[in-house]
């Protein structure tokens, strides 16, 4: 191939340009015989940019182009290479041909995401809902904007039941459900009692991250901001202030997109990713078909959101339009393109604003009450135990917090 051969100024032979480094392995490719071929991709300097090459046992069998500006490397398997290459090793034979130009075209459309690892799968899940994900479903107008996953469980047994299965005999033991189902029927018996709880649930990422967006990941899961001493207090508003973005978006996309928001079984939640390539993303994590994240952080894991920064706001707004265009499309396609301009139009910057303020002075009564249940709760030990499954010495961390106020925040209206 003409393409492989590069002329050199002062020498009398061509320098052959199969040899370029392959760069990372992000992907493999099988079928059911197995492993056939390893993709790698370049974008470094020696690249040969949008060209994707195709080798056996090191040496180069043909190249074509690749519309993204990389170099894709496809390193075949040499003992199933005569099944997949033509007889003049100038090309791939049938289904093997169509899944790399499959592959090619979908580098071409979305290359970060194409040309992810897919060896180390990142780690997801939903902190604070217990058993099956549930919400109120995806908006339908914009009067009537939807709400996010909550932190209440799936169905649970009948406390009835559960005292029913005591009498009869008195050393059976729960299971989780029925403990739960226990625990809620306590809660419900005390109104108060719930400020202890987060208001939301919070789905958490962890994908190409850096050491120090590793590290911080922890202050940002859900599951610690109820404990006593507000721990995840700022992380905790700044989930309210972008699952407010993220409704109000979600609000519009239902006028200018009402097909993409009103699919069986649709359910979102938001949440915080990690990873050093991402401000925000829109994924799927089981079985919560619309998960809308915000990358909190900096690579060294330093809080990025300033909610007192108007600019910072601003980022963080422009981030949640992006994420919620995702919900009708995936790619970085025209589509995608089309909505998100319709998206941007549609919001008015004091709308979206506004309605980040008052999720935030709920948010901040909610800890304020949280706050006064904790002090409650340092007189009852075996409340805290019992009812909310917390460690005793809970009490002593519990009335150590009730002796220090809540640190003011500030109004992040631009």
């Amino acid at each position: 191939d003409a393409a492989l051969v590069k002329p050199v100024e002062g020498r009398r032979f061509a320098r052959f340009q199969g040899w370029s480094r392959k760069g990372r392995a992000f992907r493999a490719l099988a079928d059911e015989e197995g492993r056939w071929g390893l993709l790698h991709v370049a974008s470094g300097e020696t690249a040969q940019r949008n060209r994707a090459i195709v080798r056996v046992g090191g040496m180069a069998m043909y190249a074509e182009y690749c519309a993204a500006p990389v170099q894709v490397t496809l390193d075949l398997e040499p003992a199933r290479a005569r099944q997949i290459l033509t007889a003049s090793r100038d090309a791939m034979r049938g289904d093997f041909r169509s899944e790399f130009q499959k592959l090619l075209n979908e580098i071409a459309i979305d290359r970060k995401s194409a040309t992810r690892d897919r060896g180390s799968e990142p780690k997801s899940g939903i902190r604070g809902a217990r058993g099956t994900a549930h919400g109120e479903g995806m908006p339908k107008t914009r009067g009537e904007p939807p709400a996010p996953l909550s932190v209440a469980s799936r169905a649970l047994p009948d406390p009835e039941a559960i005292s029913a299965k005591f009498e009869a005999n008195p050393n059976a033991v729960l299971t989780d459900d029925e403990i739960e189902a226990r625990r809620q029927q306590l809660l419900d018996e005390d109104p108060g009692l719930r400020a202890i709880a987060p208001r939301l649930a919070v789905a958490h990422h962890i994908g190409d991250a850096t050491p120090g967006q590793r590290q911080a990941a922890a202050r940002w899961d859900g599951s610690t901001w109820a404990r006593p001493g507000n721990d995840g207090r700022t992380a905790e508003l700044i989930h309210a202030a972008w699952t407010a973005a993220c409704r109000h978006a979600l609000g519009a996309l239902a006028e200018i997109r009402p097909d993409a928001v009103s699919q069986p079984g649709d359910r979102w939640v938001t949440g915080f990713a990690f990873d050093q390539n991402m401000l925000g993303c829109h994924m799927e994590i089981a079985p919560v078909r619309h998960a809308l994240l915000l990358n909190p952080v900096d690579h060294e894991g330093r809080t990025r959101i300033k909610l007192s920064d108007p600019a910072s706001v601003k980022d963080m707004i422009a981030t949640a339009i992006h994420e919620v265009a995702h919900v009708a499309t995936r790619y970085h396609d025209e589509e995608f393109a089309s909505v998100l301009t319709r998206l941007m139009g549609s919001i008015r910057d004091r709308d979206i604003e506004g309605a980040i303020r008052d999720e935030l002075k709920e948010a901040r009564a909610w800890q304020e009450r949280r706050q006064e249940v904790w002090q409650e709760l340092a007189q009852n030990p075996e409340l805290i135990e019992r009812v909310l499954g917390i460690a005793p010495q809970a009490a002593d961390e519990a009335a150590a917090a009730g002796s220090e106020p809540l640190a003011a925040d500030v109004d992040p209206s631009p």
